[in-house]
């Protein structure tokens, strides 16, 4: 029984058709050929010149000039292609070395490709890494510089996650949640420091959305290495840090030269008005003394009040030089210190005073850092002011303010006149009549040269007390109360 044939026209119908679609399919390939990049590209026109082989290779057959029958070119051809684009398709490497290039250059110039080859040696060869996103996340093009930069091994096709760590990124920030996959990828502007082979460097992350017509096609990842910018902008502001430092400095120096002129021109003070006093008073009494001497008889008695007059007035002249001394020398700046603690510091400076019956307690002691031989003398001027004004069995108390900011000195006695208290710290202030007012004055001088304040009040008692501010948060040595010291 013979089998049906159709007839010639269906025949030829058929493969008319079938040509048609084969080559508008073929056409749309072309431009995908013409429209991809690097690995895609090759992709692209391999398959695309297997389908138009495929296509040339029925020709013959359709017109009964086949050399091999029964259609058994097309096997032969899609045997040869077949084997070629499943190399291109496996190994990069294999398709690196084909002239594929050469060949869809002669598509593009004649189809207006010029500017997309260009724009892709531009991109090949610019110094920012490009890394192209599909919608779902995955690598789809990237350029030799970000691969320089990112370490990245034949990154195409597959995610962030799957070819970057967060590791070598010091503080990704945003970053993290896009690298390791936690988050999809959206736009972002981020700057990151990453440690490469190189050593570190800063990289500006941008990371912008494709569009294609009105929906959302990918993502485009540039990278631009600012590390020299970075260390640029960091030397400035080094240089930046020093220059205000060398201008606290001068500006410190300044204020201490001017200091030490106030200093100077007190102690100018000092010795033209407050040594005149004991000066005329001694002279006066040697000129009585002197008087007498030649008036009286060889063998008449002196008056021995007047030696005792001119003995103290000589004393009180000695005490005025050692404190205006001591004064000039106090406000200097503070150069060096060492961690002290107020007990110690505290006992050290009660036993270089003659404190007679009074007490001295401890509620706390604390360490911190200080001049400590200059801050011994603090103490033992604001325990012979304690004792001076508030009598022999006065009792003072030193301890830490309630912030750990600072210390205080308070004493049980008879306070400081509300009236007073702005004036008592000042130079040549003293209610005693033997006082030099220079006591107070120069606790002051050394508790600003440490870069501390002080101010003065009346204590819950009603005694005085001094409080030393700024000193900085004072460490507790863990003995909260000292023993009590009596003399």
């Amino acid at each position: 029984m013979e089998r049906w044939q159709p007839p010639e026209k269906v025949v030829k119908l058929i493969f008319g058709v079938g040509y048609v679609l084969t080559s508008a399919n073929n056409w749309l390939l072309l431009k995908k050929v013409l429209h991809s990049r690097n690995v895609y590209r090759k992709l692209s026109f391999t398959f695309f010149l297997v389908h138009i082989a495929t296509v040339l290779a029925t020709v013959p057959s359709v017109l009964q000039r086949s050399p091999l029958p029964y259609f058994l070119i097309v096997p032969h051809v899609h045997l040869v292609l077949g084997g070629a684009q499943l190399l291109i398709a496996t190994s990069a490497r294999f398709a690196h070395l084909l002239p594929i290039d050469r060949a869809v250059s002669l598509f593009s110039s004649r189809f207006g490709g010029l500017v997309t080859l260009a724009r892709d040696f531009v991109v090949e060869e610019v110094d920012n890494g490009f890394i192209v996103l599909d919608e779902s996340g995955r690598i789809v093009d990237v350029n030799r510089t970000a691969k320089k930069m990112l370490g990245l091994d034949r990154p195409v096709g597959k995610t962030l996650a799957e070819v970057t760590t967060v590791g070598p990124i010091e503080d990704p920030g945003a970053l993290e949640p896009i690298i390791t996959g936690e988050k999809p990828v959206h736009e972002l502007k981020e700057t990151a420091w990453v440690q490469t082979d190189n050593g570190r460097r800063c990289y500006d992350v941008w990371i912008s959305v494709l569009t294609e017509g009105d929906e959302r096609a990918g993502h485009v990842i540039l990278l631009h290495d600012i590390t020299e910018q970075k260390y640029r902008e960091q030397r400035l502001e080094e240089r930046e840090r020093e220059l205000e430092k060398q201008k606290a400095e001068l500006e410190q120096q300044t204020e201490q030269l001017a200091y030490q002129n106030e200093r100077l021109d007190q102690f100018a003070s000092i010795v033209s008005h407050d040594l005149r006093n004991p000066l005329t008073v001694a002279q006066g009494y040697l000129d009585v003394l002197e008087q007498q001497a030649n008036e009286l008889p060889d063998d008449a008695p002196i008056d021995d009040s007047y030696f005792a007059e001119v003995s103290h007035s000589h004393q009180r002249i000695e005490s005025i030089i050692e404190d205006a001394l001591l004064l000039a020398r106090q406000g200097k700046a503070i150069t060096a210190t060492e961690t002290v603690t107020l007990a110690a510091i505290a006992t050290s400076a009660w036993e270089n005073v003659e404190t007679t019956d009074a007490t001295l307690r401890c509620t706390a002691d604390v360490a911190f850092d200080a001049d400590r031989d200059r801050l011994l003398n603090v103490f033992e001027n604001l325990f012979r002011n304690a004792i001076e004004h508030g009598g022999e069995d006065v009792t003072v108390e030193v301890g830490r303010l309630p912030d750990g900011n600072g210390l205080y000195v308070e004493d049980d006695g008879s306070g400081i006149r509300a009236d007073r208290l702005d004036e008592v710290l000042e130079h040549g202030y003293s209610t005693a009549e033997q006082g030099t007012g220079l006591g107070l004055s120069i606790v002051t001088d050394i508790v600003r040269a440490h870069g501390w304040g002080i101010t003065a009040g009346n204590g819950t008692d009603g005694g005085a007390r001094f409080e030393l501010t700024g000193i900085g948060s004072v460490e507790d040595t863990s003995r909260e109360t000292a023993p009590e010291v009596d003399e």
